[in-house]
């Protein structure tokens, strides 16, 4: 589906636009263009008032989490509004692993006459931290920003960061761990989704068509 919907973006682009909200590696042209060939057609700062910042989406490393926003009182999450193609946002649903996997839902909100979407993580769990690399993704686009405080990019800049990068056994990718438990089958299932997971982790960024996507022109 995901090469399908690269294709009909790359010769058959939609006329309509949607407007979403990036804070995670996204701010950085290094994932969101280069990586992911997402072409935002207007991109501006913007800040989420009422929401937090945190790491709480369990990553492929043992204690590693990415980005999510819950909300917060009186905290603020800094990062771009931007619009994207229609097809180019059902492309990126695939990145965030909402289809099929369930990894992360949109959110959808309305802030000084703004309507857009942000991504959730659904399964969130807490004490987790992002990588070197992951943070210094967020961190080297904020500092490009002129809204962001210094005590909040300075937040950033002094977090914990993973130090030991060991594989993550989560096994519920694909099975729910509740199915386990069953007789016989349950083991099998268990080794079922430990192989599709060794598969979909050198997989997962694999595309024959994304290259054909490329920008389109700003209506």
């Amino acid at each position: 589906m995901y090469e399908c919907l690269n294709l009909k973006r790359a010769f058959f682009p939609s006329k309509e636009s949607v407007y979403y909200f990036a804070f995670g590696a996204n701010l950085s042209d290094d994932i969101l263009v280069k990586k992911r060939r997402m072409f935002a057609l207007q991109k501006r700062e913007f800040v989420l008032r009422n929401y937090k910042l945190q790491f709480s989406q369990p990553g492929p490393y043992e204690g590693m989490g990415f980005a999510s926003i819950k909300k917060a009182e009186n905290k603020n999450v800094y990062g771009h509004l931007i619009r994207l193609n229609k097809d180019d946002a059902r492309r990126m649903d695939y990145s965030e692993l909402l289809p099929v996997f369930k990894r992360h839902k949109r959110v959808y909100i309305e802030q000084d006459n703004n309507s857009f979407y942000f991504y959730e993580a659904i399964q969130e769990k807490s004490g987790l931290v992002p990588t070197k690399l992951y943070l210094s993704f967020i961190v080297g686009a904020l500092e490009k920003f002129k809204s962001v405080p210094p005590d909040y990019l300075s937040a950033l800049k002094n977090m914990e960061i993973l130090r030991e990068y060991k594989l993550s056994q989560q096994t519920d990718l694909f099975v729910g761990p509740k199915y386990y438990s069953l007789p016989i089958i349950g083991i099998l299932l268990k080794l079922y989704s430990k192989c599709s997971i060794w598969v979909f982790r050198r997989l997962v960024n694999f595309s024959i068509t994304k290259g054909f996507v490329g920008p389109l022109k700003n209506d």
